[in-house]
């Protein structure tokens, strides 16, 4: 390492160009200045292979948004329209018009991106029968809607406001890269057809398990576009010392340097900034140059639907895939050596279907959009066939569902109920044969589900359980802990 002194601090190239990315002044004539400002690609990229070097303790998420769009007409299809549920790995957003991924969550952000590739192919097996013909299109704004590509750390530090200001200027500086559209993004800020703004600096949300950050378009145009976004994001909140002062003002040969400089800073200890790196290094017009305009599918090997391809439209999606080591290696050699993705059928690797006939999962019969944590609630919850439950989101802003008596409810369940639900109001509709249940719109929200979650699947409480755990004889088991109900304690619908 060539060493200097710069403000009574003695510096290494590291150092140095850590320093410059941080906006510090420099020496001109300091050794390390020729290596700075030259970004030569990896000699021996064909020898590379991942170590699992990981600069970051934390795992990185996503849940980007897209659209389906019908060439034909120019028109979009709406994703609850094509079948698609909330709340699953492959399925739409809450406002049922876009489609929203959840992938698999890891510290690398190569596996991360294997996740996506896997939950896309899942999409197109699933639900291919309804998207015969439409292009996928990402971006910032499409058809009056705001799409994002939210990005989830695993992480709860005090540093949490200096880590939004971090990714607050990496986002602005990947505006003037020409990553983004930034028409659009601009139009995403302005607000959508209902007057939700989306887009804006310093846009978080607190997750259960850390927070997301909701400011960036979304990124799925290509997996190069998608791994360079999320691998900068998650740098940036490494050390949030170092992107927090970037501005939107640098030219974009200048704004692509700061990429570069960032991927070159951490390339000697994480897999993920060295294949960066060599990206940025061999491939700059295809990380860049972005044409948002055209469908992204192909760049995911997503071909055209082939009628083979149609997987049993009653597959149960869960609401995390983890991708396969065949997929994190095509992902890789994607990467690496520009070797095109084609679709392949993943491997289930989750339970897929129900026992018997006698269960129904819930969002085949219950729409689970546009009700804030409603679709997470339910998304993998199953009941018996016979034994109805009706679900409903009261306008008041509570959640309701009846169908079952509490007569038929033990004391010591009904005090079960109460100690972990203390807001739950019951409403015995003696006439009807029914009780309807309210619970707090807050059971559904980040702090409060899991638990609310837990008593719906677990506690016996009501014959429900999860697509994993409901075997053939659940139900009878159940009746057998509660001999008094018949079939005039649930209303017949």
């Amino acid at each position: 390492m060539a060493n200097s002194n710069v403000d009574g601090h003695t510096m290494n190239r590291h150092e140095y160009l850590k320093a410059y990315l941080q906006g510090a002044p420099l020496i001109p004539e300091h050794p390390a200045n020729n290596w700075l400002q030259q970004h030569i690609p990896l000699r021996s990229p064909a020898l590379f292979t991942p170590t699992g070097r990981r600069i970051n303790h934390f795992c990185v998420g996503s849940d980007p948004e897209f659209a389906f769009r019908d060439p034909r007409t120019g028109d979009r299809l709406q994703a609850i329209n094509a079948g698609l549920k909330v709340g699953l790995a492959a399925g739409c957003d809450q406002n049922e018009r876009l489609v929203e991924l959840r992938p698999w969550p890891s510290q690398s952000v190569v596996e991360h991106v294997a996740g996506i590739l896997t939950a896309l192919r899942w999409l197109f097996r699933v639900y291919g029968h309804s998207l015969r013909g439409l292009e996928w299109r990402a971006g910032a704004f499409y058809a009056g809607d705001g799409m994002g590509g939210h990005v989830h750390f695993g992480r709860k530090r005090p540093t949490r406001p200096q880590e939004v200001e971090a990714l607050d200027g990496l986002a602005r500086v990947l505006r003037r890269t020409g990553i983004f559209p930034v028409a659009e993004w601009n139009r995403r800020m302005q607000g959508d057809a209902i007057g939700q703004h989306y887009g804006q600096p310093g846009d978080f949300r607190i997750q259960t398990h850390g927070y997301e950050y909701r400011s960036l378009p979304s990124w799925l145009q290509s997996p190069v576009c998608a791994f360079a976004v999320l691998t900068c994001a998650k740098l940036a909140v490494v050390d949030p010392t170092i992107t927090c002062k970037w501005i939107d003002q640098y030219p974009e040969e200048q704004a692509r340097s700061l990429i570069k400089g960032l991927a070159k800073l951490y390339k000697g200890r994480d897999d993920d900034a060295y294949i960066l790196y060599h990206l940025l290094t061999t491939r700059e017009p295809e990380v860049f140059g972005i044409n948002w305009a055209v469908n992204f599918a192909p760049a995911w090997g997503i071909p055209e639907l082939a009628p083979k391809s149609i997987e049993d439209q009653q597959t149960i999606l869960p609401s995390l895939i983890k991708p396969s080591k065949e997929a994190i290696q095509e992902i890789i050699d994607h990467l690496m050596f520009n070797v095109n993705l084609t679709f392949r059928r993943e491997p289930k690797t989750f339970i897929g279907e129900l026992p018997t006939a006698d269960y129904i999962w819930l969002p085949s019969e219950i729409l689970g959009g546009r009700r804030a944590g409603f679709g997470d609630l339910l998304h993998n919850l199953v009941r018996a066939r016979q034994h109805k439950i009706q679900w409903e989101y009261a306008n008041k802003g509570n959640l309701r569902f009846y169908g079952m008596a509490p007569a038929i409810w033990r004391q010591d369940e009904r005090d079960f109920l109460r100690h972990y639900c203390p807001d739950v109001s019951l409403y015995p509709e003696h006439d009807a044969g029914m009780t309807t249940i309210q619970v707090p719109r807050d059971l559904c929200q980040t702090t409060k589900i899991g638990g609310f979650r837990a008593i719906l699947a677990y506690s016996n409480l009501l014959p429900l359980w999860t697509v994993d755990t409901v075997r053939k004889d659940s139900y009878n088991a159940w009746l057998e802990t509660h001999p008094q109900v018949t079939q005039k304690t649930w209303r017949t619908i």
